[in-house]
């Protein structure tokens, strides 16, 4: 939602502001968690954004503590918009109308600083604008196939059951409901908040949240998946009390499932039919639905009845605009103030002509994942596995392919529960991985089949450049390109091979889910029919912190499960995952580390 915007007047190597903007975004990388037949990209959210501002003007995004260096929500483009990607959220703060420093975060965690402001008072915007990548396939949350296609708008025009805090942990001061966990987590008892209605009008109740419950249960696989384990019913007590009922505690419902459960109004669904609710959409968020052109843009204005802080963003235009070049011209051409998924090779020359970039580290990474469930492979014995991790130079991939924007550190990110010091990227040591290669075997080497999904150019520069290193150690590879399609249906017939020779390039979720957990499942439970490693001390643990609510419990159940994975090497981490944000001079926008919300 958008609130506290900023504007201010500018002055020659000084920020100003006028108030706090908060931005929020859910990124969504351009990858896909193969495992869940889950294709995603970055989505914002409108939220706590600024407006168009005048040429002078100039926003610097601070959060309360510090600047935030790693979290996943971003926010405007020529209007100040704030949107939430989903897969994962970032809390920012823009400021302006006084004197501030400006700090921004490189792909290697280094900061710029520029010009020092200080704080004045607020003032309203009557309009912000941003260029976006995806737009959304429907204004229904509740009858959404794929969510995260739709983040961008839903999430500022409809609130969740439950809120989640900047770490993306359950905060019961946001979203529509307080909560008490009951009978050792077996029983969650929900109370709405008083006062809140939708834009049509009508107050938010039990019945609401049973019909959308129900509704999205019906529709959304994603929902379903999270509340698949142990979930029995939900039972309204009151007009203002639901309790969810479970045979086992699943803590994804409060992390991962609550927070997407966006509120439709029961009432007005019976008042006007299934059509005009899907078509002319009401929530209880900050702005409300005006107009929707498909292919073009999406306009929203404020809900000055709005029962959370009040948005200093009067309007919000987002437009759709697939082709990153093209989004990149536009904010050239000064018709939108930011942009998302900004091609890494325009990073640098953005910066260099003026512009400012944001780099959110907290999407899915790029490994060689391994199928470790044939023995009688070369990579089936843990020393190749290890000498191929070795014989990847990393820093050169990262630097010299990459443009130096990602992080190089793919394992769960500190702010994350779980988080495991000791996982770091693997050194580049070819003399070590030809030792390696002999002692399991194979001085000669043997030729390897490796496959990756032909969307994007990253994972085939990934590919290609894994392809030559592995040349230095014998390795010689069979480079293929799957469409996505094909991609899901064969890898759902290698993971019950046991016989199955492959090696991919993909996008595992180790850092940026809306819980951890949600990647080990994804990726390496070996319950999954579409996983291709399996161990049972990974899956006993991964089983029992999703039924376990004490997050310093369930955080050392996490970070064993990886450290299992880790030494197994059941993935060869290349670089992490990033989406680059790019924004005109006179906006600065830091991201916050995800938080686990997300597909």
């Amino acid at each position: 939602m958008l609130t506290d915007a900023v504007c201010a007047r500018g002055k020659a190597g000084r920020g100003y502001r006028c108030g706090s903007l908060r931005v929020r975004i859910f990124n969504i990388r351009t990858r896909c968690y193969l495992a869940s037949h889950s294709v995603e990209r970055p989505l914002m959210r409108l939220g706590q954004a600024s407006a168009r501002r005048s040429s002078t003007a100039s926003i610097s995004m601070r959060r309360s503590g510090g600047m935030v260096k790693t979290r996943k929500r971003a926010t405007l483009g020529g209007l100040a918009v704030l949107f939430v990607l989903l897969l994962v959220s970032a809390l920012l703060v823009v400021t302006a109308c006084g004197e501030e420093e400006a700090t921004t975060t490189s792909g290697t965690g280094a900061e710029t600083t520029a010009g020092p402001s200080t704080t004045a008072g607020s003032a309203e915007i009557e309009k912000v604008t941003v260029a976006i990548s995806l737009e959304p396939q429907t204004m229904d949350p509740s009858s959404s196939k794929f969510a995260p296609l739709n983040y961008p708008v839903l999430a500022n025009i409809y609130d969740p059951l439950v809120g989640q805090n900047d770490t993306g942990q359950p905060d019961p001061e946001r979203g529509v409901a307080t909560w008490t966990i009951q009978e050792d987590g077996k029983v969650i008892e929900f109370k709405l908040k008083e006062g809140i209605k939708f834009h049509s009008g009508d107050p938010l109740t039990s019945a609401d949240v049973l019909f959308t419950h129900e509704r999205t249960m019906a529709n959304n696989p994603e929902y379903a998946g999270y509340m698949r384990q142990g979930f029995d019913r939900v039972e309204a007590v009151d007009d203002m009390t639901v309790k969810f009922y479970f045979t086992t505690p699943n803590v994804l419902f409060l992390y991962a499932a609550a927070p997407h459960l966006f509120m439709v109004s029961k009432t007005y669904f019976d008042k006007v039919g299934e059509q005009e609710f899907v078509a002319k959409p009401v929530g209880t968020g900050a702005y409300k639905f005006v107009e929707w052109k498909t292919g073009e843009y999406l306009d929203l204005v404020r809900n000055d009845d709005y029962w959370g802080p009040k948005p200093a963003v009067k309007a919000g235009h987002m437009v759709f605009v697939p082709d990153p070049v093209t989004r990149v011209q536009m904010l050239q051409a000064g018709e939108v103030d930011l942009v998302d998924t900004t091609p890494w090779d325009q990073v640098k020359p953005l910066q260099q002509a003026g512009y400012n970039v944001a780099i959110l580290e907290a999407a899915p990474s790029i490994c060689v994942q391994f199928h470790t469930k044939n023995p009688d492979v070369p990579w089936g014995d843990v020393r190749v596995r290890e000498a191929i991790g070795l014989a990847i130079d990393k820093e050169a991939i990262q630097r010299d392919i990459f443009y130096g924007v990602p992080g190089l550190n793919a394992w769960p990110a500190d702010w994350e529960v779980g988080y495991n010091p000791d996982l770091k990227p693997m050194p580049y040591d070819v003399a070590k991985a030809k030792q390696l290669m002999a002692d399991a075997g194979y001085a000669n080497g043997f030729t390897m089949p490796l496959v990756y999904p032909a969307m994007g150019m990253e994972p085939k520069q990934a590919a290609e450049a894994v392809s030559l290193y592995l040349k230095e150690i014998g390795i010689t590879c069979q480079v293929q390109a799957l469409e996505m399609g094909k991609l899901m249906e064969s890898m759902r017939a290698w993971s019950a091979d046991p016989k199955a020779e492959v090696v991919f390039i993909m996008s595992p979720a180790m850092r940026g889910s809306p819980d951890p957990v949600i990647g080990l499942q994804r990726q390496f439970y070996g319950k999954n029919p579409m996983g291709v490693y399996a161990n049972p001390k990974v899956d006993a643990d991964i089983e029992q912190a999703v039924m376990t609510y004490d997050n310093t419990k369930r955080g050392q159940l996490i970070a064993d499960a990886y450290a299992n994975i880790a030494k197994d090497v059941a993935v060869a981490p290349i670089v992490a995952g990033v989406t680059a944000y790019a924004t005109a001079e006179n906006l600065v926008f830091t991201p916050a580390a995800q938080d686990p919300a997300v597909i």
